[in-house]
């Protein structure tokens, strides 16, 4: 293996193939929200984290992420309302919405779907 390469199961990936990628983490669960930092900004990611929507809103504008993981079920404003200000035209680019839920029926997902 390479200076800068790791292996994941029979896999090399390379260390640093998100290079400044700017990643806003959207989650209350702080556990989860430090795996997510550890893992992108050992690969490169700039990252930043909020635990709740209005948080997520406020720093997306001064952060300008070009991903954002995104909680579905949080505090205050929920992942649905996040992901429909976030896609409103408010931000400099739009940002490409992961949304992250335990919830697993379809409907979900749906919405998820539909909230861009």
């Amino acid at each position: 293996m390479r200076a800068g390469e790791s292996e994941v199961g029979s896999t090399k990936v390379k260390r640093r193939e998100l290079q400044g990628l700017r990643v806003l983490i959207v989650e209350d669960h702080p556990e989860v929200a430090r795996l997510f930092s550890v893992l992108l900004r050992e690969h490169g990611g700039v990252v930043q984290i909020c635990s709740t929507g209005d948080q997520a809103i406020g720093s997306a504008s001064q952060f300008n992420p070009d991903v954002v993981l995104l909680d579905i079920r949080l505090p205050g404003l929920d992942g649905y309302q996040v992901a429909d200000q976030l896609l409103s035209g408010r931000l400099k680019r739009r940002p490409l919405i992961i949304a992250i839920t335990a919830y697993s029926q379809d409907r979900y997902r749906d919405q998820a779907d539909a909230a861009g």
